[in-house]
């Protein structure tokens, strides 16, 4: 009796034992899978033009994607990296270092880099989610809202005209 309660035990070990290399096993595969996925996602995304990047970024913001195509093309023309007001800026959109620096404290978000159009669209994206206060931080945007053009002084007393239609 003692010697088939002993083999009952040791055949439900046994069973728990493959129950849980299976569990394992489908665990491992999950992630792969995950991992395989989000690989499969960033090639997708580094293929995209600056149009489909504004299509896939601003809407997992809530940010109105056609209204950042309009300030990204006023601002770059859909270029990847040009230069903006004397150096200040480089990019898609516009953005001068410093206000993204200053907008990664801000909106808590310093896992976003600079360098990056998707993370520069990332940050527009969440910047004109924030509200009238934030978009109007880009000139381009003022002059989209005054019906074309917004005429202002810089900090160095020089009189420029954004224009944004």
């Amino acid at each position: 009796m003692i010697k088939k309660i002993i083999i009952g035990i040791s055949i439900l070990l046994l069973i728990v034992l493959v129950y849980k290399y299976k569990v394992k096993i489908a665990q491992a595969q999950v992630i792969e899978d995950a991992r395989i996925a989000k690989v499969e996602e960033k090639n997708r995304i580094d293929t995209m033009t600056v149009l489909e990047l504004i299509d896939y970024i601003a809407p997992q913001y809530g940010a109105n994607p056609d209204l950042i195509k309009k300030i990204a093309f006023c601002e770059a023309g859909y270029r990847h990296f040009p230069v903006h007001d004397g150096g200040a800026g480089v990019g898609t959109t516009g953005y001068q270092k410093n206000t993204f620096k200053d907008d990664q404290k801000r909106f808590n978000r310093p896992d976003l880099v600079y360098e990056s159009n998707f993370d520069q669209l990332t940050m527009m994206s969440i910047s004109f989610q924030a509200g009238e206060k934030y978009r109007n931080r880009w000139t381009t945007y003022v002059a989209y809202n005054n019906g074309g053009a917004y005429t202002f002084v810089d900090r160095k007393g020089v009189k420029h005209t954004a224009r944004c239609n």
